[in-house]
């Protein structure tokens, strides 16, 4: 995951179900994000890069804009976490 956050995101939140992370965080501009997001895409390890949502707050002295997104993880099938734990959901 470090590998693939340029500089100018910061992650303040990160949540995993199954074979999906939801991250939340902040960006200092849209490139970083789309930046990101073209870096999981060509990750061996992630996929489907999808936002949620961006926002930006114009009354805050920095312009950081908030974003959600959600990332799946290649190689995992939603029932891992079951599998995991030797029994079935």
């Amino acid at each position: 995951m470090a590998k693939i956050l340029p500089s100018g995101i910061y992650i303040t939140k990160i949540d995993k179900k199954q074979n999906v992370i939801h991250l939340t965080g902040k960006t200092e501009s849209n490139n970083h994000l789309a930046n990101m997001i073209r870096s999981i895409q060509l990750s061996e390890f992630f996929t489907d890069a999808t936002p949620e949502f961006i926002s930006t707050d114009k009354d805050k002295i920095k312009f950081l804009s908030e974003f959600k997104m959600r990332i799946t993880i290649k190689g995992l099938d939603e029932n891992s976490d079951a599998s995991m734990n030797g029994g079935s959901a």
